[in-house]
């Protein structure tokens, strides 16, 4: 029955050197080239349409709150007349 070596252990194996090194080589590039790229070239734009978006909103509460009040003047001056008419 053959023994299982644990590389590991072996300080010169080449295998867990490289994979240690093929990790901190990818993590380094991680770090340094693919988040600052996905940062510019997804995140921000990203970050762009929603403030646009979040301006546009903003902008249509507005119209709706302008009417409202339009409307609640109305309503006053409707009602005042009503009295007027219902006092004659």
């Amino acid at each position: 029955m053959p023994r299982e070596i644990d590389l590991r252990q072996i300080p010169r194996d080449p295998r867990v050197i490289m994979s240690d090194e093929l990790w901190d080589t990818l993590l380094k590039f991680h770090r340094e080239v693919a988040m600052p790229s996905i940062v510019t070239e997804i995140a921000g734009p990203i970050r762009e349409e929603i403030a646009a978006l979040d301006r546009k909103m903003e902008g249509d509460c507005d119209g709706v709150y302008q009417r409202l009040d339009r409307l609640d003047t109305l309503s006053k001056e409707m009602r005042v007349t009503l009295e007027r008419i219902a006092a004659r």
